[in-house]
């Protein structure tokens, strides 16, 4: 959402404080925001670390795809290969802080998984799974129905596609702003026969609660109501092409 541009700086130093360095921090920001009309403006404190931190991108769009900007925004430069030879993306929202290890454990964990969409946090069968609680029980990984992006999800290059685009287009039609960007992920991958997973972190422990350290940001989605119709929207595409779901 426009108005927090202004609260980017605390997750940006979460991502260039990662103990792995070896990867560039993309902002796709599109022109202007479909939910509100209103453009998007940087103020001067972060256009003034943009120019100073090489690392951190930002990648103007077109298209606003709200939540699923994250992961449809770097389609087009993947499809091109303007982002170089990379074997994968890893995504993060705006509200959240991730531990330093998080980028260092989802790559490790790929080198072992390297055809899965990896997550530290997912949904089994309505519960959350977090990778705390993995570790706890002696788990490397558990497989999901649906793995949500509270985190940080890493996406081998091969996965996206433009089946994502074209599930996103055909529901946005219906639903629009379509914001349910972890069904949308999930049940596309799912129905292609991409395994995903939660992956256990290697730093369990009281002293990172729930895996999650929230920013205080409202108005993430946009109220229940909006969830809801989405949801049923991308049920109703499911149905219409006979496509099986997780419920």
């Amino acid at each position: 959402m426009p108005w927090r541009v202004a609260f980017l700086d605390a997750a940006l130093d979460s991502l260039i404080a990662q103990r792995r360095t070896d990867f560039d921090v993309h902002l796709y920001i599109p022109h202007a925001c479909r939910r509100t009309g209103e453009a998007y403006v940087f103020p001067p404190s972060l256009r003034s670390r943009l120019a100073r931190e090489p690392r951190i991108r930002v990648r103007p769009i077109a298209t606003d795809y709200g939540p699923a900007t994250k992961f449809l925004g770097p389609y087009d430069e993947l499809r091109s290969g303007a982002l170089g030879d990379i074997d994968a993306v890893i995504t993060a929202d705006d509200d959240v802080l991730l531990e330093r290890h998080a980028v260092e454990e989802l790559v490790e964990a790929s080198t072992r998984l390297e055809d899965d969409v990896l997550g530290f946090m997912g949904v089994s069968e309505g519960r959350y799974v977090h990778a705390e609680h993995l570790a706890a029980e002696g788990l490397d990984e558990r497989t999901v129905s649906i793995l949500g992006g509270y985190r940080a999800v890493l996406y081998p290059v091969s996965v996206l596609d433009q089946t994502l685009l074209d599930d996103y287009r055909a529901v946005a039609a219906t639903c629009d702003p379509f914001l349910d960007d972890d069904h949308l992920a999930s049940w596309n991958l799912a129905r292609r026969g991409v395994v995903r997973r939660v992956i256990a972190t290697a730093h369990p422990g009281p002293e990172f609660g729930l895996n999650a350290t929230l920013l205080d940001l409202p108005g993430s989605i946009g109220g229940d109501d909006q969830i809801d119709r989405s949801h049923k929207a991308l049920i109703a595409y499911y149905d219409a092409n006979g496509w099986p779901y997780p419920r």
